[in-house]
């Protein structure tokens, strides 16, 4: 089970408001600080009883100022990100996980890549299927003769389909406009 997402708002909040007695460490999870300073904080009011005239309390109270205003600065200057790497790891997502945009060259070399790829793809795809052969019409029954114009009709439907792949392919620019217009005619001419 994940704990919840901690909020760098709250956490500036909590340290300005409740720092001296360390409250925004144990939000942040910093358990140790936490005892630390929530210990320092009641000693210091047991001490300043205790002994009324040393000043104890003055001395904790620029201390625990300092440590405060240190905290609270160091929470300001951490962006979302790293705030979220420091305080939240189990919700920041390192770059390793990020997609990293592809520069206009990496792109070219890409669809250059999948054209060398994909050309042989569609020719044989293109040849194999509409080779012309010599069908033979059954005449025994009419179940065979009706097969054979279901055949006939997805094949049009079969070219109706890679007409609209090619389409697709060229406007993704991996074929150009010349191989479509081949292709096509290729295509319709069986």
């Amino acid at each position: 089970m994940k704990r919840k997402k901690r909020k760098k708002a709250w956490a500036l909040l909590l340290t300005f408001f409740l720092g001296h007695l360390g409250i925004h460490n144990l939000y942040l999870r910093q358990n140790f600080l936490f005892i630390v300073t929530i210990t320092l904080f009641f000693t210091t009011i047991l001490l300043d009883k205790l002994f009324p005239h040393q000043n104890i309390g003055e001395i904790w109270a620029k201390i625990s100022t300092a440590k405060v205003l240190i905290e609270f600065v160091y929470l300001m200057s951490l962006s979302y990100k790293n705030f979220d790497k420091h305080f939240n790891p189990e919700h920041y997502s390192s770059p390793e996980n990020e997609e990293i945009p592809l520069l206009s060259t990496q792109k070219r070399e890409l669809t250059q890549e999948t054209k060398e790829e994909t050309t042989p793809i569609l020719e044989r795809q293109a040849k194999a299927p509409f080779q012309k052969e010599t069908t033979t019409i059954p005449t025994t029954t009419k179940n065979t003769l009706s097969t054979f114009f279901l055949k006939k009709d997805t094949q049009n439907i079969y070219i109706a389909d890679e007409i609209e792949k090619l389409n697709q392919l060229f406007e993704k620019k991996v074929i150009t406009f010349e191989e479509l217009e081949n292709r096509k005619k290729r295509l319709l001419d069986l």
